[in-house]
């Protein structure tokens, strides 16, 4: 029986897209492996993130995606557009009973949070 998963997304740049991931959704870095680093995992809460920056096939990034559960969507959206986070969507009430928005990392993978409308 599986017991988790882990999304992998490509990136051109590793330490670049750990500051982007902890600085703007707060993730925190479990891991680094590499000399110099090419890999590392992350978390927050629940959702694990892996990246990996020595892929062996080239033009493999920004074809991610993600998407996030979160309790408080609207001050979460207000502080990345503060930060100048680029966004695929902005935020909304979707008719599939969410209320979500979409946003690039570094290397135009896509993350999606959202939160369940009560």
């Amino acid at each position: 029986m599986p017991s988790g998963s882990n999304v992998v997304f490509h990136v051109s740049n590793l330490e670049n897209s750990i500051m982007f991931y902890t600085e703007n959704l707060g993730f925190s870095v479990d891991f680094r492996f590499g000399e110099p680093p090419t890999y590392a995992g992350m978390s927050l809460g629940n959702v694990c993130l892996h990246i990996s920056s020595a892929y062996p096939y080239k033009n493999n990034t920004g074809h991610g995606n993600l998407y996030i559960m979160f309790d408080a969507v609207d001050g979460l959206y207000e502080k990345l557009v503060t930060a100048k986070v680029e966004f695929y969507c902005p935020i909304g009430n979707r008719e599939y009973g969410m209320r979500d928005f979409a946003i690039k990392d570094l290397d135009g993978n896509q993350i999606g949070i959202g939160a369940e409308i009560q």
